[in-house]
């Protein structure tokens, strides 16, 4: 998720859902300089449901003398089970043949402090044969920091098999 801020929803269950398409030039392919470009749109959503059960829960007075239950970190929140954290995405990729960017916008949870609700993310990734190198770089709009992130992608090598 890319507008969650570390540790903001604590759940001891928790279920996600990350759906994307990747719709592969048909909007954009229809605007002739854009179709030389090869760009390339994306769409996607992310949710995320969570629950935390009352035995594991610091805030209750039932659990204030249980010295097993640490206190919850400043900024973070039990997140209600009936409203799951949604995330919309937009993005174009395939720009220079390495950069993507998305627009992530917060659909709720957006009264809390820390919230931020749009996001901008820039990635550059060289994909080879056998393994991708990527790097992202996070803005947060309403923020001053920008997050890089390197990761490394191992891929599965594919091996040739022949028939005799």
């Amino acid at each position: 998720f890319n507008m969650i801020n570390n540790m903001e929803f604590l759940n001891d269950r928790y279920a996600s859902l990350d759906v994307a398409l990747d719709l592969n030039g048909k909007i954009l392919n229809r605007i002739p300089l854009l179709k030389k470009l090869k760009w390339r749109e994306y769409i996607g959503v992310k949710t995320l449901w969570g629950k935390l059960t009352d035995r594991n829960n610091p805030t209750l007075l039932a659990n204030a003398a249980d010295p097993m239950l640490w206190a919850f970190p400043v900024g973070s929140y039990v997140m209600d089970p009936k409203h799951p954290y949604v995330e919309l995405i937009a993005g174009v990729h395939n720009i220079f043949k390495i950069l993507h960017v998305e627009f992530v916008h917060r659909c709720n949870y957006t009264h809390l402090p820390t919230a931020k609700r749009n996001g901008v993310r820039f990635m550059m990734r060289v994909t080879f044969w056998f393994w991708s190198i990527s790097m992202q770089c996070d803005i947060k709009l309403d923020a001053k920091v920008c997050y890089f992130q390197r990761k490394f992608i191992p891929l599965r090598p594919m091996f040739v098999t022949s028939m005799i």
